[in-house]
């Protein structure tokens, strides 16, 4: 008998959730998080990924990814940092944002506008979901989780 879904952690700005909900769709247990003390208090065995918008309580990402790696319930637990910016940040910045994360221990970084532009919004969606969906799937199953390097 499979084990019921973990849930997705999902730590972005109110301003963000829109557009973070649209992507997601209706198919996930999802706990919000607003602030950094908020998601700090949901790290526990019932997080089967987390996903942490860049700009997360006013730029708190990386307190959270350190957060849920010193957590001995969440260590091991994927990690996705979401970044989708229209205000004309430079290659390296971003770049810098994503070299970050990836030292720091994050499984993932997507982003969001550029995967629309590439694969068509609808296409990217699905891509993300089903990488979410498989994610949690492997951890609900206790299977460690499979990396694959999308850096």
């Amino acid at each position: 008998m499979n084990k019921p879904a973990k849930k997705l952690l999902l730590a972005v700005r109110p301003i963000d959730l829109p557009v973070v909900s649209a992507v997601l769709g209706d198919g996930f247990d999802v706990t919000i998080a607003h602030r950094l003390d908020d998601a700090k208090a949901r790290l526990n065995a019932e997080i089967g990924l987390i996903a942490c918008g860049v700009h997360f309580d006013e730029g708190m990402m990386f307190e959270l990814l350190n957060a849920a790696r010193s957590n001995p319930l969440t260590k091991s637990t994927p990690f996705y940092v979401l970044f989708k910016e229209e205000q004309g940040y430079s290659r390296p910045i971003i770049d810098g944002i994503r070299s970050a994360s990836k030292l720091l221990g994050a499984t993932d970084f997507i982003d969001l506008l550029k995967m629309a532009q590439e694969l068509g919004e609808d296409n990217a969606k699905e891509v993300i979901r089903k990488s979410i969906s498989e994610v949690l799937e492997q951890s609900s199953q206790d299977k460690a989780w499979k990396s694959v390097e999308r850096f």
